[in-house]
């Protein structure tokens, strides 16, 4: 904040961020915080201004970043509208559809076949993980693609479901398919926790994106709250 502050008053040209981009990182932010903050920096600057001119030139430059801020904010909330969310929302409820009745529900089930060997019930579940699997990326590439679209960071929810789903599929995954290849060989296999780690990872991707998708879906009053409070600051500073 102080060196986009010094470069905007000073002109030193030392801050290269995005101010957009930063307050969307900010908890609960909304058009009605400007007015706040300007109040703040009208305050600061009675106390500090060496000059009324000086003062007079501040403001308007504060002022004037505030109705930038609110059109690029307004841009943002408008471009990440209610459609976006949906769409969000339903890709990460659709992938926790697919973690619960693909993953936790059928994977077990399939053992209750008697008539089936292990051997065949584990082809059974490689076929069916592996498909799964395809599923998943491609839920999770829509996801990369809607928040980049809208602009916004995904919430925490969905970025461990992510890091539970890559450690899945990249440590955890290959090491289970190797002790099948052994079973399915007729090799005798050392006993093993992976199976349960990786059923209690699935489980904590499931409640993971299954809260994600609620946030995400709670979201969209807020972001509409915040938009049309952005819009109406932005009209009065226009």
């Amino acid at each position: 904040m102080e060196r986009f502050w010094r470069s905007v008053l000073l002109n030193t040209g030392e801050y290269s961020g995005k101010p957009v981009q930063a307050h969307l990182g900010l908890a609960d932010m909304s058009g009605d915080l400007f007015p706040i903050w300007l109040r703040l920096f009208d305050d600061t600057l009675a106390e500090i201004s060496p000059s009324p001119e000086f003062t007079a030139h501040l403001q308007k430059r504060a002022n004037n970043i505030a109705a930038s801020l609110a059109r690029g904010l307004e841009k943002h909330y408008l471009r990440g509208g209610k459609m976006m969310r949906v769409v969000l929302s339903t890709t990460t409820l659709m992938w926790a559809g697919i973690c619960l009745g693909g993953n936790i529900i059928a994977a077990p089930a399939k053992f209750q076949v008697v008539q089936l060997t292990t051997a065949e019930l584990l082809l059974i579940g490689r076929a069916q993980f592996a498909w799964l699997g395809l599923a998943e990326w491609g839920l999770l590439a829509i996801l990369v693609a809607g928040y980049a679209y809208a602009q916004r960071l995904p919430n925490i929810t969905n970025l461990i479901a992510v890091v539970i789903f890559l450690l899945q599929q990249l440590l955890l995954q290959p090491q289970l398919q190797m002790r099948s290849d052994q079973i399915v060989a007729g090799v005798q296999a050392p006993d093993s926790s992976l199976h349960i780690i990786f059923i209690l990872a699935e489980l904590l991707k499931w409640a993971f994106l299954t809260a994600g998708g609620i946030l995400l879906l709670s979201s969209t009053q807020t972001a509409r709250r915040t938009a049309k409070a952005t819009l109406k600051f932005n009209t009065k500073a226009g």
